[in-house]
C-alpha cells in the first residue's frame, strides 16, 4: 500500500542541463571558429597579402616613400618643378632594380589560387605586367638622369612617373579584388 504521507520526489534541478547545453553550444562555436580560420581560401588570401606587402609595397616605399598612386603623382609634380624629393632622388640604383624585380617575384606567390578567383588572378597578372613595363620605362629615364635630371629630361621623367602611378593604381585595385574574392569564397564550415 501506498503511504499517503510520502512526500513527492524533489524535482531535479535544471542547472546541470543548462550548463551542458551551454558547453555543447560553446564547443560548436569554437569548432566553427577554428575551422573558419583554417579555410584554405582564407589562408591563401592571407599568404598572398603578406607576400604583396613584402615585394610590391616595400619596393614602392623605397622609391617613392609610399604605396599610394597619389604620392607618386606628387613626386611627378615635384620633378616637373625641378626638385627630386627623397627617397626618389636615391632610387636610380638598387631600389629601382628591386621595383623591376618585385612584380615577377610576387607572381610566383599567386600560383595555385582557389578556383573561385582564377580569373581575378589573371587580371592581377596582367596588371603586374603593366606595372613592370611602366617601371622599366621609368628606369631607363631615371638611369639616364642618374639622380639629377636636366631640364629637358624632367618632363619625360614626370610623364613616366604619371604612367607608373596609373599602373600602381590599377594593380592595387586588381589585388584588392583578388584578396576580397578569396576571403568571400571562404566557407563557414
Amino acid at each position: 500500500m501506498a503511504n499517503t504521507t510520502d512526500s513527492p520526489k524533489p524535482r531535479a534541478s535544471r542547472a546541470p542541463l543548462l550548463i551542458n547545453i551551454a558547453l555543447v553550444v560553446g564547443a560548436i562555436g569554437i569548432f566553427l571558429a577554428w575551422r573558419h580560420a583554417r579555410d584554405p581560401r582564407r589562408l591563401w588570401a592571407k599568404r598572398v597579402d603578406e607576400t604583396h606587402q613584402r615585394y610590391i609595397d616595400t619596393a614602392l616605399r623605397r622609391c617613392f616613400g609610399s604605396t599610394d598612386s597619389a604620392e607618386i603623382r606628387r613626386v611627378a609634380d615635384a620633378v616637373r618643378g625641378g626638385t627630386l624629393p627623397r627617397p626618389f632622388n636615391e632610387c636610380h640604383r638598387g631600389p629601382m632594380a628591386e621595383l623591376l624585380v618585385a612584380p615577377n617575384s610576387f607572381i610566383e606567390s599567386i600560383q595555385n589560387p582557389p578556383l573561385e578567383v582564377y580569373r581575378l588572378r589573371e587580371r592581377e597578372r596582367s596588371s603586374l605586367m603593366r606595372l613592370t613595363a611602366s617601371a622599366r620605362l621609368l628606369e631607363q629615364d631615371v638611369s639616364h638622369a642618374a639622380g639629377n635630371p636636366s631640364a629637358e629630361r624632367r618632363e619625360p621623367l614626370a610623364s613616366k612617373l604619371e604612367e607608373l602611378a596609373v599602373a600602381v593604381q590599377q594593380e592595387r585595385s586588381a589585388f584588392d579584388d583578388l584578396v576580397r574574392a578569396a576571403r568571400d569564397a571562404a566557407t563557414l564550415f
